[in-house]
């Protein structure tokens, strides 16, 4: 019987750390074995995050055996990087999306009904891009139009089965996106980080370790305008972009309107009309 491949995910930089590491590895083997649950050592690797071009490497092993050290590492359906900029992991999202496209043009070829060709895009494709998405949504603008024109195959597609063709120098998606109701998915990837800052600060994700990472901002004088939550500064997009930090400011720009809303489906749909764009 096998346990759970192990991914290491580390950003190590020194010697003692990284053997107190090693220290907890040796442990999670010990406990393993007791408990009769073998490691699959072939499909055991470690990963290092890192912006360096030449990083502190450590040698980990288990059972005496060296772990290979990767580039990339899958994790519940994300992949990382090691540079944590999650293109690897924005390649195969687009690549799945555009083949589920494919595959919704092949079967409703003979389908007139716009609204149920726009229904198996929201079932089967907005999954793939928004699966994780306050983990890996782009901030480089390279990255947020790879997303969206995924979406944008699918508006051309629901253009010409309503006899509205739209020529290939056509690049203006609002009207269109509206009348579809297909908000843009950097609108949809904001919806759902402030969804997520929601539970949180509510309690609706009931993990100590995350609600810990959520500061609220403390002044003793009024400000105009004040931002309910601490934003740490960073002077790389490593750090600006992380998804504490991301989290925060998005949370930070919502009016009172929504920040003083304490039940979920009254705050889903005031932040429908504030998020959403087309």
């Amino acid at each position: 019987m096998y346990a759970h491949d192990v991914k290491l995910f580390s950003c190590i930089e020194s010697q003692t750390d990284s053997e107190l590491l090693q220290s907890d590895l040796d442990a999670l083997v010990s406990w393993s074995e007791e408990n009769g649950l073998r490691l699959n050592i072939n499909k055991c690797n470690v990963i290092s995050f890192h912006s360096g071009s030449q990083p502190f490497s450590f040698g980990y092993d288990i059972g005496g055996r060296a772990l290979d050290r990767v580039d990339v590492a899958k994790g519940l359906g994300v992949f990382f990087d090691t540079t944590l900029t999650f293109g690897p992991h924005i390649d195969y999202v687009t690549s799945k999306a555009s083949r589920q496209i494919d595959f919704i043009k092949q079967t409703t070829s003979d389908c007139k009904h716009h609204g149920t060709i726009a229904y198996l895009y929201r079932s089967l494709v907005l999954p793939i891009l928004l699966y994780c998405s306050p983990i890996w949504s782009p901030f480089a603008k390279i990255a947020s139009d790879r997303l969206e024109s995924v979406q944008h195959l699918i508006i051309r597609y629901l253009a010409f089965k309503c006899n509205r063709t739209m020529s290939r120098f056509e690049h203006d998606y609002t009207d269109l996106a509206q009348f579809f109701n297909l908000p843009t998915i950097m609108s949809l990837h904001h919806y759902h980080d402030c969804l997520l800052s929601f539970k949180v600060l509510h309690d609706f994700v009931t993990c100590d370790a995350i609600k810990l990472k959520f500061r609220n901002r403390e002044l003793v004088y009024s400000l105009r305008y004040h931002r309910p939550l601490c934003e740490e500064s960073s002077s790389s997009n490593f750090g600006f972009f992380s998804t504490v930090n991301k989290l925060g400011r998005s949370w930070n720009v919502l009016p009172l309107s929504l920040t003083e809303v304490f039940v979920l489906s009254g705050f889903k749909s005031r932040l429908n009309n504030f998020v959403f764009s087309f």
